[in-house]
């Protein structure tokens, strides 16, 4: 008699397989997960940015005064002569064709958005953009911040409408520590 040898693979086989992907699996997400998060913040940032400069560039296009108002986990771009509030998850401008560009983080953000001393407001004049805000710093000042782990962007506008970017204690590679 001839014995047949059939393929395959054996149980215990497809188990040392299944434990080896569940071991690298485990190793995986908590690095996936804090580079997500981490990536949130940056992408936060290069959207403020864009945003502000967005808001610079329609003071000089529409020879009108340009307000960003900043809410608890939002912010709203508009013109001045429209009134503006904001929430994580709502907005507010009246009229409501003086919005510009509005950014609700919604009701459970990875990401925060904190202004600084005091800053509920930016303002960019038509004629030379300068801007100018309330509070009470020498530069308007917003922290940008992980909920979920250490990741921390601190952004500042000057007054001639420069955006600058630092990480506070160095947490993210590739901007200056602040």
């Amino acid at each position: 008699m001839t014995t047949v040898r059939e393929r395959g693979f054996t149980i215990i086989e497809l188990l040392a397989v299944t434990v080896i992907v569940v071991i690298l699996l485990a190793l995986a997400i908590p690095s996936w997960r804090d580079t997500a998060a981490r990536k949130r913040v940056e992408g936060l940032f290069v959207e403020l940015q864009a945003d502000l400069e967005y808001a610079r560039s329609e003071a000089a296009a529409r020879n009108a005064v340009v307000q960003v108002s900043f809410g608890s986990g939002c912010y709203v771009a508009h013109l001045a002569s429209a009134a503006a509030s904001c929430t994580a998850t709502t907005k507010s401008v009246t009229p409501p064709e003086g919005e510009l560009k509005s950014q609700l983080l919604g009701s459970s953000p990875q990401v925060s958005i904190t202004p600084q001393d005091a800053l509920t407001r930016i303002s960019f004049e038509p004629t030379r953009g300068i801007a100018s805000w309330d509070g009470s710093g020498s530069q308007a000042g917003l922290s940008l911040a992980s909920t979920a782990g250490s990741w921390q962007l601190t952004v500042t506008l000057s007054a001639v409408g420069r955006v600058n970017v630092c990480s506070p204690g160095g947490s993210i590679k590739g901007y200056p520590p602040c």
